[in-house]
C-alpha cells in the first residue's frame, strides 16, 4: 500500500512539474493603473511563457514587479491550468517633494520617485526639507488637505507649502498667486482668520500679495487696490 501511494504522489508530482499540462499561457493583470500599461506589468514580471507553472516563484515575480517604482502592491497567484493572475496598486501622486531634485509624494506620505520625464499638472510642491522627513511630509499633506476642503480660499489651490526650521509653515496659492505664512499648528484658527480677510479684502477691492498670520491675534498684509 505505501508503495502504491508514494506511486500516486510520484505520478502527481511528475505531471504538476515535469509535463506540459501546467504551464505558463496568460497573465491575468487588474487593478487601477494609470502610469503602468498590462504590458509593463508583463515585462517586469520576468516569466517566460510555456515555463511551468508550480515552478513559477510567485514571490520572486512579486519581487521583480515591485522594482517598478509605481508600483506600490502587487498579489501574484496560479490559476491553473496556465495562467498568472496579478494584482497590481499603483502609488497615486499628490504632491512634489524638492529634496536634491524633484520626487513624487504619494497620498500616503511617501517620496517614492524620482520626477523624469512625466507629465503633471497641478501638483503642490513641498519646499525647505533638508532631506526626506516623513513627519514633515505628512504635516505638509495635512495642509493641502485642510486649505482645499475646509475653507473657501481653498479654491484658490496651493502651488507650493515651504517648510522653515525656525518660522514654520507657509503657502503660495496656484491661482491669483499669495504668499501666506501659517507658522506652526495649529492651523484651523490661522485658515479661519485668512478667511476673513479676504472677506475683508475683497469688499475694499483690494488685491493681496502677502498676509502673514504667524501671530496669536493679528496680521500682516500687503495689498494693492484693485
Amino acid at each position: 500500500l505505501g508503495i502504491f501511494l508514494s506511486s500516486i504522489v510520484f505520478g502527481v508530482y511528475f505531471v504538476v512539474y515535469h509535463t506540459n499540462l501546467f504551464v505558463v499561457e496568460k497573465f491575468e493583470v487588474v487593478g487601477m493603473m494609470k502610469q503602468r500599461t498590462i504590458a509593463d506589468v508583463i515585462r517586469s514580471a520576468q516569466v517566460p511563457f510555456q515555463s511551468s507553472l508550480f515552478r513559477v516563484s510567485l514571490k520572486r515575480v512579486r519581487e521583480q514587479i515591485l522594482r517598478d517604482p509605481w508600483i506600490r502592491d502587487a498579489t501574484v497567484r496560479r490559476v491553473p491550468p496556465d495562467s498568472l493572475w496579478i494584482y497590481i496598486t499603483e502609488y497615486e501622486p499628490v504632491a512634489l517633494c524638492l529634496l536634491d531634485r524633484l520626487y513624487f509624494v504619494s497620498n500616503e506620505g511617501v517620496v517614492f520617485k524620482p520626477m523624469e520625464q512625466e507629465k503633471v499638472r497641478d501638483l503642490p510642491v513641498i519646499t525647505g526639507l533638508r532631506k526626506s522627513q516623513p513627519e514633515l511630509i505628512q504635516k505638509s499633506l495635512e495642509l493641502f488637505h485642510l486649505f482645499e476642503t475646509e475653507f473657501v480660499a481653498g479654491q484658490m489651490g496651493i502651488s507650493e507649502v515651504h517648510y522653515d526650521y525656525i518660522k514654520g509653515f507657509s503657502l503660495v496659492t496656484l491661482h491669483k498667486p499669495m504668499f501666506v505664512r501659517l507658522g506652526f499648528e495649529p492651523f484651523t484658527d490661522k485658515l479661519g482668520r485668512l478667511e476673513r480677510i479676504l472677506t475683508y479684502a475683497q469688499e475694499k477691492r483690494w488685491q493681496l500679495s502677502r498676509v502673514e498670520l504667524d501671530y496669536l491675534d493679528k496680521a500682516f498684509v500687503r495689498w494693492k487696490q484693485i
